[in-house]
């Protein structure tokens, strides 16, 4: 299991008073989840708002497009989660910043990638954001 201690790079590029949130928001999510991959999308959105690399947009991507079946899942996951401020920040940032084509979040993707402009690429991102979002704020039934 990745622990924030194996990951020094968690920091870099942060100001010091936002490396601690960071920090803390990624202990938070080991600590209810006792794992971490499923919740990069916590960590990335918070990353993303405050450090603006275009990896950080890409992580978050890859994380809905690729982890178990996508975007559904990860929300699921996520969702017993959604009462810690530090996890409603983080999809507040997300909220603004993957919202349309022209938003930052799918911008960055598509320069990680050498994509240019390409409005598929964006339009995939923007939906798969769209619809974790959408599924994270879901009641569940039962």
């Amino acid at each position: 299991m990745l622990t924030v201690a194996d990951k020094p790079s968690t920091a870099s590029g942060y100001e010091a008073a936002f490396a601690e949130i960071v920090r803390r928001g990624c202990l938070t999510l080991i600590t209810a989840a006792h794992d971490l991959r499923e919740y990069l999308v916590v960590v990335g959105g918070l990353a993303f708002r405050n450090r603006v690399e275009n990896k950080d947009a890409y992580d978050l991507f890859y994380v809905l497009r690729n982890y178990g079946n996508g975007p559904v899942e990860v929300a699921a996951r996520l969702r017993p989660l959604t009462e810690e401020a530090i996890v409603r920040t983080a999809l507040e940032y997300l909220r603004e910043d993957f919202a349309e084509l022209e938003s930052p979040g799918p911008n960055r993707v598509a320069l990680f990638l050498n994509a240019g402009e390409d409005d598929n690429l964006r339009a995939e991102v923007v939906g798969l954001v769209s619809r974790f979002l959408n599924e994270v704020e879901r009641p569940v039934d039962g």
